[in-house]
């Protein structure tokens, strides 16, 4: 019974019925409305939380999820080209409007092979290494990407590693993005300029 309520709800959001973020019928609405048990109606709401297409807000209800269109970033480019330009021109190119926050900046100890302006040290990036993890948000990533509390949307952590002509490493860059709304196109060989997000 549960699979029926639960699937009739999955039709009406996306049909519409139900727009993206709008706050679902009552647990006693919808046991009035399905002629259901309370367990059952819990138990279709649950369903419709684990696929991601409805969320609890403690204290005000069950709300539909907003629908996310994933952001593709190339991974690949240039060896000597900067994140921040890259992005932007990525952000550009999907029509969308780029936006930059303040970066969070801490104070680490740095080794011995680490250099600093490439201006000044005469040394350059001539490749990089992007090592990619996925884990729950903090506190912080929660509240700053606006996540659900419960971590059942993770974040992807990029660690990239910059090295110069002589394999040192010189720079370290650790970015945050939540899995919902962005995907990575990496590109090794011969591939097409840009490949449709369809095609993915």
């Amino acid at each position: 019974m549960y699979r029926q309520i639960a699937a009739d709800l999955q039709r009406k959001i996306e049909t519409g019925e139900f727009d993206r973020g709008a706050r679902l019928p009552t647990e006693i609405e919808l046991q009035g409305h399905y002629e259901a048990s309370r367990n059952t109606v819990r138990d279709a709401i649950k369903w419709l939380t684990i696929r991601g297409l409805a969320e609890a807000r403690p204290g005000q209800g069950t709300f539909v999820t907003e629908r996310m269109t994933p952001f593709v970033t190339t991974r690949t480019g240039p060896p000597e080209s900067g994140d921040v330009a890259a992005y932007l021109a990525e952000v550009r190119a999907s029509s969308r409007v780029p936006a930059l926050s303040e970066p969070r900046v801490e104070l680490q100890r740095a080794g011995r092979a680490v250099a600093y302006i490439a201006e000044q040290c005469g040394i350059k990036q001539a490749g990089y290494r992007d090592v990619i993890a996925v884990r729950a948000p903090d506190e912080n990533e929660v509240v700053f990407f606006n996540l659900p509390a419960d971590g059942r949307i993770p974040v992807f952590e990029i660690f990239r590693i910059g090295f110069d002509d002589t394999g040192e490493r010189i720079r370290l860059t650790v970015t945050v993005y939540p899995a919902d709304r962005n995907r990575f196109l990496i590109n090794v060989g011969h591939n097409p300029a840009r490949v449709a997000e369809e095609q993915i």
